[in-house]
């Protein structure tokens, strides 16, 4: 039997715009400091560690609590597939390996589907509303084999 089942968490479009506008925002807070550090007799050297850690930093922070998790996940006959914001690789996981699937609260209103697999991996969504990751998580638990 053929199955397929495209679940969407988050708005990938939306996500990139704001990590795009964020990086920019922090590129010229960087750079400010950067040119002041240098203006002030730093070493090339500091003004490049300084200005990198002050745009990397936020961006990395704001990726990890905010835009980070799967976007998409594929399920098909053996297998979900689950696809990344920022990384064109897509995550394999067996459906017989999916022990958990569960909506789990993340920050002002927003929810993140967490899954769990045998070997105690845990992957989780970007955030959505409740209705969506709730319904996910009741599709996905549908469509696991049950031991």
């Amino acid at each position: 039997m053929s199955e397929s089942l495209t679940l969407a968490f988050g708005s990938r479009g939306g996500s990139v715009a704001a990590l795009v506008f964020f990086a920019a925002v922090f590129a010229l807070v960087g750079a400010a400091a950067a040119r002041e550090l240098r203006r002030r007799g730093g070493t090339a050297r500091a003004t490049v560690v300084v200005g990198a850690a002050l745009v990397l930093g936020p961006i990395l922070l704001i990726h990890v609590s905010s835009t980070g998790g799967f976007y998409e996940a594929r399920v098909r006959d053996g297998s979900l597939g689950m696809r990344y914001l920022l990384w064109p690789v897509e995550v394999d996981v067996p459906r017989a390996a999916i022990v958990r699937a569960d909506a789990r609260p993340a920050f002002r209103g927003r929810w993140r589907l967490r899954l769990q697999t045998t070997d105690g991996t845990e992957y989780e969504s970007a955030t959505s509303t409740r209705a969506v990751v709730e319904s996910a998580a009741q599709r996905v638990l549908s469509m696991t084999p049950t031991p």
